[in-house]
């Protein structure tokens, strides 16, 4: 939509509260008129369907300008969700509690990954108790903050109730709107307290036609949505070090360009953006080529200079394929060793690890959350991709409820294939577009040979698609393998990887895969400006 001409929707103020506290609310989005007409026909569909004329009749000139205003005319608009009717009947028996905050999305991320700004509309008066949006004011820095440090914490941390804040009931009149950030905290409450009133607010979510990336792009020449999704911005609120640049000089660029030496001849390893640092745990074969058995650790604060942490205390030898996975506060670590075994060890810090199951017949295995209704129709909850030796061509999705029963989880299906004749070695899973478009990755090795190439599939259902693994393109001479996600956004993700570089010798690379090319590429990062533009993308700098 074209910017209306005249005086803009939105005020300098409007702006600067959107930038404080995450949310602005615009009256007056729908005429009375309008809603007199709509309810009725809301009444009698219960929320049971999103589809209606009538709720996207909702989505006025003005409420659509307004959202415009926050992203910039150049980023342009889209509605990612058409929106539906959050209905809150009264309900004088059901709890107020302490329902802790959350922010949306199955697996949250620091930059928008499918809407960037949430609009509740509502149509009919909210009084205290009667069914009101509740959110917390200026929580979006608080969460970002978090996110930056460990952004796999999210649906853990921002639940804190010293992270979230104090709540507000957002107490509107009919035709108001309040537009919020995607890492504003936010709940629902009943409606106990207005017997005389069913509670109707449509929902809907917004983003730019355009990824963001404000990256270095200086204040001054960023849109409101692009300040509030900024890393440099965020910063300057909490007087905190701006995140620099990477160095422009002849050594980082020679690192990206031919890996890295101190990361080199690794037999597997896992990545963890963790408490503001990447670490790695690997395995790593001597200069002889002979297994070392212990699984060691490196972390970087700036993507290039890597430090030694003490290797795990874990007694894993003859290490087939590692990987790290976490969801809230707890990390999962699993080791899957040569014998068939994989061993699940439990973290909160990367440095203790309690061992929590062990499960046989797995020739690799990755732990995984799955987001009932979202991610799959089938799995729900704790769930493990493995390949076992009887079916190596099969990526097998399990779920259950506890970590520790692992080996007695019943519930399974088929997530992916590999082609005829082809064995899958290692499996790498995640979103890559909002909640339900997902990704594998996985190595894929012909009749048991040793070189694997890598393979993907897209899938809407990751516990029961059974799609068909195909190539996967790369940059450079030899096949990538050990793809790992370092950080992902919008249909995009900065990965590491094992490659063989120049000299001839197996170490890491940065990369990316941008899943809205045809075909998606593994692309490497092989120079400071790239890495910079990788780290702007997933919300680093």
């Amino acid at each position: 939509m074209s910017e209306l001409k005249g005086k803009p929707i939105l005020t300098q103020a409007d702006h600067d509260h959107f930038l404080d506290y995450g949310y602005i609310i615009v009256p007056n989005v729908v005429s009375p008129e309008k809603i007199a007409a709509i309810l009725p026909v809301l009444e009698k569909n219960n929320g049971k369907r999103s589809d209606l004329s009538e709720i996207q009749d909702c989505e006025s000139e003005r409420l659509v300008t307004a959202i415009q205003e926050l992203f910039g005319f150049d980023l342009g608009i889209l509605c990612k969700e058409s929106g539906r009717d959050m209905v809150r009947h009264y309900e004088p028996d059901a709890e107020w509690g302490n329902l802790p905050a959350h922010v949306d999305d199955a697996y949250p991320t620091i930059m928008p990954n499918g809407w960037a700004i949430g609009c509740f509309l509502f149509l009919t008066r909210v009084n205290s108790g009667g069914g009101a949006f509740i959110y917390y004011p200026g929580s979006l820095w608080r969460n970002r903050s978090i996110m930056e440090c460990n952004w796999q914490s999210a649906k853990d941390a921002v639940a804190l109730p010293n992270t979230s804040g104090p709540p507000v009931e957002c107490l509107a009149s009919p035709g108001d709107a309040i537009l919020f950030h995607h890492l504003m905290s936010h709940r629902g409450s009943p409606n106990l307290n207005d017997p005389n009133a069913t509670r109707h607010a449509i929902l809907s979510r917004w983003r730019p036609k355009v990824r963001l990336s404000p990256g270095l792009k200086p204040f001054e020449e960023m849109t409101t949505i692009e300040k509030s999704n900024s890393a440099r911005f965020a910063a300057t609120r909490s007087n905190r070090k701006l995140p620099l640049e990477s160095e422009r000089n002849d050594c980082i660029s020679t690192l990206l360009r031919e890996g890295f030496d101190n990361l080199a001849s690794m037999r597997s390893y896992a990545i963890l953006h963790f408490d503001g640092s990447s670490h790695i745990l690997y395995c790593q074969n001597d200069r002889n080529g002979v297994s070392n058995n212990s699984i060691r650790h490196m972390f970087t604060e700036d993507l290039t200079r890597w430090q030694h942490r003490p290797d795990l205390s874990i007694g894993a030898n003859n290490v087939r394929t590692l990987q790290l996975h976490q969801y809230g506060l707890q990390i999962i670590l699993a080791v899957t060793l040569n014998n068939c075994t994989t061993l699940l060890y439990s973290s909160l810090d990367l440095e203790s690890w309690e061992l929590i199951a062990e499960v046989e017949d797995s020739m690799t295995a990755t732990p995984w959350f799955t987001y009932f209704k979202y991610a799959s129709q089938v799995a729900k909850g704790l769930t493990l991709f493995s390949v076992s030796s009887e079916c190596p061509d099969k990526i097998t999705c399990s779920w259950g409820e506890n970590w520790e029963e692992t080996d007695e989880w019943s519930e399974y299906s088929i997530a992916a294939r590999s082609p005829k004749g082809q064995e899958i070695f290692d499996v790498t899973v995640a979103a890559q577009y909002s909640d339900r478009d997902c990704a594998f990755v996985a190595d894929l090795s012909t009749n048991g040979g040793i070189s694997t190439h890598p393979y993907y599939a897209l899938t809407k259902d990751t516990g029961n698609a059974g799609e068909r693994l195909k190539p996967l393109p790369f940059s450079g001479n030899s096949h990538p393998r050990c793809i790992r996600i370092l950080n992902r956004s919008q249909n995009y993700w900065m990965v590491s990887y094992l490659q063989h570089s120049q000299e001839g010798h197996e170490k890491l690379f940065w990369g990316t895969i941008d899943w809205l090319k045809n075909p998606p590429t593994l692309v490497q990062l092989n120079n400071p400006e790239d890495l910079d533009q990788a780290r702007a993308l997933v919300g680093f700098l």
